[in-house]
């Protein structure tokens, strides 16, 4: 087996680097911004080991009124971070607002940066400005610009790195649902926002950046699943554990909502019956009275109910009620028939009266006299004498005695007419008292029919509503005992899955401790860096739990929180360079100093960097930092200084423009 190498004999943890990796798997040769193809306007060339992006404050001098010295801030170093990420498969390199200014200023703008995955160069083109062409394939930048241009995404990139730099397999576990989730995990991971300021280690992207990075959005927890799977410590079984143990947690919350809509209506139905029953509410529950009790509860107060009904039913003989009414309708049918019939003999007698007093007009001078005068109006002779001595021009002669015989025989028949009036009206007075008492027993029986129906209305209902809660009761008790039966079997599920919850915890703790030596040796590395820059006094850990990963770094009691992230990111770095991970060696730190850093430590995290890349013959990693303060003096001139940046002149920034 081959020797591996040792770098660092001096604190005890000595980082191991794996004889297969000394050179990263991925790592970046070459950065370059076109304005238009063939006008590069910043081309940079980098190195494995330390690359250091420079942008000088003029400190203390700067801070003079009217000073021209500029601050060091907006040259473009975060730019020129987000231009490498973009060119290894980020969405964006920048948010939408710079994004514009740069189309607008280079609308054919591109970048391009020339890498190296798994040993084999590769480049890629991606658009800065308005046009969209977007080139990846073996080879360089300008290979590809001279090519036939075909190619319009990322894709091939996208799958060596998939193929040659993750543990095949990660994909299908790693949390999110983008395309190259594994790979644009770890590239956030490996190159943090500027604005995350390295204030928590699972915090990488910055809703600020529009980097529309697949990080966002994901709980602290699928962060963790993504570390831990990037640094080899979660194996497929312990995946399939914790899915089942997820899947069992959604169960069990689902089966506990369940149990506890049943419980309430459980006791709003039990509260109900208590009502209706005349129960104590304290006995209806499951434990202390049956729904099969309640059930029969129920039912006998149902029957009881109506038994109380049959008892209290009103005793009207209605039918009789109804006959008696009709008899009395009929009678007095038979009445007005009657009164009609006797009224019509008696207009028939008035007329043979008025028909008989007609005949007598002649008879009678006293009639002819109040009809005509006492004259006639023809002869002039007195009616009296007429009527005595008969008419003088009458050629019919009148015999007195027979006349008188006449009027005689005509007042009698008017006599027999004026006695059949008098029968007939003494009759009709006799009908019509007839009439008025059948009026009033008509009435009073429709009286009686009304309130004996009204009655046995009102009893109907009020037996109808009674009868429907009772009723309504034994429904609620059979509905209550299959809530208890459903409840309980509720319970039951629940109590299996706390069961089973019990054996996943134990089984996911024995899948952790299957890796405990893996993230052993992450938290043993993590302390190493943290001593090479804060002392030897340093008690630093990282520890895995069931709730995430705790990292504490103290120094003589005092928190360094600021070390934190820094120090995580660099701890996985060197667990790549010793083989034990999928990320590759390489990393992007963005001004760490402004994430409140002390200097000491910072110029101790370059002089770390500086003899990891010279404990080995060909440096291992590649780390990527970006500063606005002075890099340590020994470093300010070397060949790790691979850009420096002014942001007070416009020709020294990123883009050479003023954005």
């Amino acid at each position: 087996m081959a020797r591996q190498r040792r770098l660092f004999p001096e604190p005890a943890t000595t980082v191991r680097v794996d004889p297969s990796r000394l050179e990263p798997t991925l790592w970046v040769r070459r950065l370059i911004v076109w304005a238009k193809p063939g006008e590069i306007l910043r081309e940079v060339r980098l190195r494995r080991g330390l690359n250091i992006v420079w942008s000088p404050d003029p400190g203390i001098s700067g801070a003079v009124l009217g000073s021209q010295e500029g601050s060091g801030h907006g040259a473009g170093k975060s730019l020129f971070c987000r231009l490498l990420r973009y060119c290894l498969g980020e969405d964006t390199f920048a948010n939408e607002e710079l994004r514009n200014r740069i189309g607008t200023t280079f609308p054919e703008g591109l970048v391009g940066a020339e890498l190296v995955v798994g040993g084999t160069i590769w480049a890629i083109v991606r658009p800065i400005g308005m046009t969209r062409k977007i080139l990846a394939g073996e080879g360089t930048p300008e290979d590809l610009l001279a090519g036939d241009g075909h190619g319009v995404s990322t894709k091939p990139l996208m799958e060596a790195i998939d193929r040659t730099v993750l543990r095949q397999g990660i994909e299908k576990y790693m949390p999110g649902n983008r395309e190259w989730r594994a790979w644009l995990l770890a590239l956030a991971w490996l190159a943090r926002d500027q604005e995350c300021r390295f204030g928590h280690i699972l915090e990488w992207r910055h809703t600020d950046a529009g980097s529309r990075s697949p990080a966002l959005g994901l709980s602290k927890e699928d962060l963790l699943t993504a570390v831990r799977l990037l640094i080899d410590t979660m194996a497929v079984d312990e995946m399939e554990a914790r899915r089942k143990l997820d899947s069992l947690h959604e169960g069990k919350r689902n089966l506990e909502s369940e149990a506890s809509f049943l419980s309430q209506l459980s006791e709003r139905t039990g509260r109900a019956l208590a009502a209706t029953l005349a129960i104590d509410p304290s006995l209806l529950t499951a434990e202390s009275l049956s729904a099969e009790g309640l059930r029969s509860r129920a039912r006998a107060n149902l029957g009881e109910l109506e038994e109380r009904f049959a008892r209290e039913e009103p005793k009207y003989d209605i039918a009789n009620m109804r006959a008696q009414l009709e008899k009395a309708i009929q009678e007095l049918a038979l009445v007005h028939e009657l009164q009609s019939r006797l009224q019509g003999l008696a207009d028939i007698q008035q007329k043979q009266i008025a028909a008989l007093r007609g005949e007598t007009a002649n008879l009678d001078a006293a009639a002819i006299k109040a009809s005509i005068g006492d004259v006639c109006p023809v002869c002039f002779v007195p009616i009296d004498d007429a009527l005595a001595q008969g008419c003088g021009i009458s050629l019919v002669r009148s015999d007195p005695r027979q006349i008188t015989d006449d009027k005689r025989g005509l007042e009698a028949k008017i006599s027999g007419h004026q006695d059949a009036i008098r029968g007939y009206q003494r009759q009709l007075r006799e009908a019509e008292a007839k009439r008025k008492a059948l009026e009033i027993d008509e009435s009073k029986s429709r009286v009686q029919i009304k309130k004996a129906e009204e009655d046995l209305r009102a009893t109907s209902e009020r037996h109808r509503q009674e009868w429907l809660v009772a009723s309504r009761s034994v429904e609620d008790a059979r509905r209550l005992e299959e809530t208890f039966a459903d409840l309980e079997g509720k319970r039951a599920q629940i109590g299996a899955l706390t069961d089973r919850e019990g054996r996943l915890k134990e089984d996911l703790e024995a899948h952790r401790q299957k890796h405990a030596d893996a993230f052993a040796r992450f938290s043993n590395l993590f302390e190493y860096v943290c001593r090479a820059l804060l002392g030897n006094e340093t008690n630093a850990s990282l520890t895995l739990t069931g709730q995430g990963v705790r990292a504490e770094v103290q120094v003589g009691g005092t928190a360094m929180e600021s070390l934190k992230a820094a120090a995580f990111d660099v701890a996985a770095m060197l667990m790549s360079m010793e083989g034990r991970t999928s990320l590759p060696a390489f990393l992007i730190h963005d001004s760490p100093r402004e994430a409140d850093l002390g200097l000491s430590h910072y110029h101790k995290l370059f002089h770390l960097m500086s003899k990891l890349e010279q404990g080995a013959a060909s440096p291992p990693f590649q780390y990527i930092v970006t500063t606005t303060t002075d890099p340590p003096a020994d470093l300010i001139d070397s060949e790790a200084v691979v850009l420096r940046l002014q942001g007070l002149e416009t020709k020294e920034r990123l883009l050479r423009r003023a954005l």
